[in-house]
């Protein structure tokens, strides 16, 4: 069977923050060949939004059996002008258990921050910044993060957005 080309589909999935600015997108790449479309890979599935001209890109959440940690990346990009000092407090996520699980550090780009220490970086345009937290105490029993809320903040402290993402498939190695 030969696969004529790919396509992205993307399926819009409609929510609004009190901003009405807020996006979710969901993505999977489809080998298509004649009438027949075929998943590549459910993990390529990824969740995006955008608040206030910033794109927060899911990239993975993965699992680390042995020392019992998830460590949940997303892209920051900001598409307004520079924005500085941005800085997240992600303090935790719920699972589909309602069990919560405490973030004990972050990751902007090369800096790493302890929890309650906060970490500021540049959001240069359309340059993104790689996050990284980390969760401890998590089972392998624990598949699924239904609620990862992350708030944003300006140079002045005051919260200048918030995003969540929802029912992020936790993969364990």
């Amino acid at each position: 069977m030969k696969i004529s080309f790919l396509v992205l589909v993307l399926a819009l999935l409609g929510a609004t923050t009190s901003y009405g600015q807020k996006k979710v997108i969901k993505a999977k790449r489809v080998a298509v060949t004649g009438n027949t479309s075929v998943a590549l890979d459910e993990s390529l599935v990824g969740q995006m939004q955008t608040d206030k001209n910033i794109n927060f890109k899911l990239v993975s959440a993965v699992g680390n059996k042995t020392n019992q940690t998830v460590a949940v990346t997303i892209l920051v990009t900001n598409k307004g002008p520079n924005f500085d000092n941005y800085n997240t407090q992600v303090s935790e996520f719920i699972n589909d258990k309602g069990e919560t699980f405490s973030c004990e550090s972050a990751v902007f780009g090369k800096n790493e921050s302890r929890r309650g220490l906060t970490l500021f970086a540049t959001l240069y345009t359309d340059v993104p910044l790689k996050t990284v937290y980390f969760f401890k105490g998590v089972l392998p029993s624990v598949t699924k993060i239904k609620l990862l809320p992350l708030p944003y903040f300006d140079r002045f402290g005051g919260q200048a957005g918030k995003v969540e993402f929802r029912d992020i498939t936790i993969k364990w190695r």
